[in-house]
């Protein structure tokens, strides 16, 4: 893990952001590191593929992880920086943007403020907010939807 101050992208493809990441990361005043297969270019430095455990410290040191999506679903990766306490930075074409509030990061398609916007953000309230989207808790959820629309997988 970089021993500096960061932000982070997780991707390599341009329905991921890759193309505004590239860009943002010219005129930032941080280096912006990539997990993803990726050529570096100024101030973008690709890290490839990394584990599970790696990727959790890349997560969890970074000053924000940043999506900018042209689309995408959800973004697991948006709940995999949270669960690790760092906030994030997202477009509104992503469906994770449904859960991303004040507490826990920002939807914007301005990167560099956005960062500047949660730089202090609480990791308690970003593991706060990844920890209502559990699988448990989603699966719970779901079971109740069912309940009420007259249909359990326990009958």
């Amino acid at each position: 893990v970089p021993d500096e101050e960061y932000v982070l992208f997780v991707g390599n493809s341009p329905r991921k952001g890759l193309p505004k990441v590239r860009s943002f990361a010219r005129e930032a005043p941080y280096p912006v590191y990539v997990v993803g297969d990726v050529t570096e270019s100024e101030n973008l430095r690709a890290i490839g593929r990394v584990s599970q455990t790696e990727l959790a410290e890349y997560y969890s040191s970074a000053i924000a992880n940043i999506h900018p999506a042209n689309f995408e679903a959800f973004g697991n990766v948006i709940l995999e920086s949270l669960a690790c306490g760092t906030p994030v930075v997202v477009s509104n074409q992503c469906g994770a943007a449904e859960i991303v509030d004040g507490s826990c990061g920002l939807v914007t398609d301005n990167i560099r403020a956005g960062i500047e916007s949660i730089r202090n953000t609480d990791a308690d309230a970003c593991v706060e907010t990844a920890s209502r989207y559990s699988w448990g808790k989603v699966a719970e959820s779901t079971n109740i939807l069912l309940e009420q629309l007259g249909h359990s997988y326990y009958k």
